[in-house]
């Protein structure tokens, strides 16, 4: 049989807490629309934070960059929490886990969720960041949060369908939380620029080869040397140094 929602069970590691548990208990209780409205809502300020940098670089209106990034970011995590979630249910169709469909997607709510508030939470200090110029900064900090808020939005799905499931829910869930990473990384990167720069035209999609992976290496290279500041009005990219 399936775990009692109101129990808090043995096999759940110590440090998730009973604290943590009851918060996943009753997330996965609340409407649907209860759970989307919010995240949408969280994702798109973490997007206008991101670009709060337009507001204090003298002479260089960007605005069509802030309202890109705040339809972009709540697209992003939609769809990978869609394509994480429909993979999943493959997967335990295939290999006949004990999760169906249902648990799954309100598993995928929750995380969503939960990874969405993380990230309105920590929107203040992108915006901070942000409006100090310093592009490597906002880069860094942006992939950080998203990896924190990542991490904790898959740790709640584990605890959702913990409480569903019979069994085999620990890999079904670790399917998952591969997928909503990775799938999450692969949009975003698809989907840039996020951020911007304010030393060129606005585009709404940049297709210059790279890799995030390549971008997080040269921004820290580039914090040796205080981090690449954005341009004002009428500079382009090339007038300032890239050490990397």
């Amino acid at each position: 049989m399936p775990l009692e929602v109101s129990s808090f069970p043995d096999r759940t590691p110590i440090f998730f807490g009973k604290f943590i548990w009851k918060i996943s208990v009753s997330l996965g209780k609340w409407n649907p629309f209860a759970l989307i409205l919010p995240a949408a809502f969280g994702l798109a300020f973490f997007g206008a934070c991101l670009t709060a940098y337009i507001m204090f670089v003298p002479g260089h209106p960007y605005i069509l960059q802030t309202i890109s990034s705040i339809i972009k970011l709540p697209l992003i995590f939609f769809l990978s929490t869609i394509v994480a979630a429909t993979i999943t249910f493959l997967f335990a169709r295939i290999t006949r886990k004990s999760l169906n469909g249902r648990a799954i997607g309100r598993g995928s709510l929750v995380a969503l969720f939960v990874t969405s508030t993380f990230l309105f939470v920590l929107s203040p200090v992108i915006a901070i960041l942000s409006s100090q110029g310093n592009y490597s900064e906002v880069i860094l900090a942006s992939y950080a949060a998203f990896l924190i808020s990542t991490f904790v939005g898959a740790l709640f799905f584990y605890l959702h369908t913990m409480q569903l499931a019979e069994g085999g829910f620990l890999a079904s869930s670790l399917v998952w939380c591969v997928l909503f990473a990775t799938s999450t990384a692969n949009i975003g990167w698809e989907l840039r620029p996020l951020v911007g720069w304010t030393g060129q035209p606005f585009q709404l999609v940049r297709t210059d080869n790279g890799h995030m992976w390549s971008q997080v290496v040269c921004e820290m290279k580039n914090m040796r040397f205080g981090g690449i500041h954005f341009p004002s009005a009428g500079q382009d990219s090339m007038t300032k140094a890239w050490p990397c």
